[in-house]
């Protein structure tokens, strides 16, 4: 019976030291998790930058090319913005000089 118990005590300390290598593992497995996914957030922080950053340079090429149309549209169209000279290009001269020697 002393035996018997001896060996049980003998399959019972081989399996404890079986499991504490087990956790052992895990716990290894478990900080190089934290590792990654701290890198991994480091790297989702960088890219979301770039992201912020790609957008507004987009949208300032955007309203660049905007600005560019919108004086093209202007000069081709002879309208003018806020000048003295609010008369139409495509007038004839000579309509304008008429109206003028008549004002005067």
């Amino acid at each position: 019976m002393v035996n018997q118990s001896n060996s049980l005590a003998d399959d019972i300390n081989t399996e404890l030291l079986r499991q504490i290598e087990q956790l052992g593992k895990a716990q290894n497995n478990l900080k190089d998790t934290k590792s990654d996914l701290a890198r991994a957030n480091e790297y989702i922080k960088y890219f979301a930058k770039q992201l912020i950053t790609d957008k507004f340079i987009t949208c300032m090429i955007f309203l660049c090319v905007i600005a560019l149309v919108g004086i093209i549209v202007v000069k081709y169209t002879g309208i003018t913005v806020g000048g003295d000279d609010p008369t139409p290009k495509d007038v004839p001269q000579d309509i304008i000089l008429k109206t003028i020697v008549y004002k005067e």
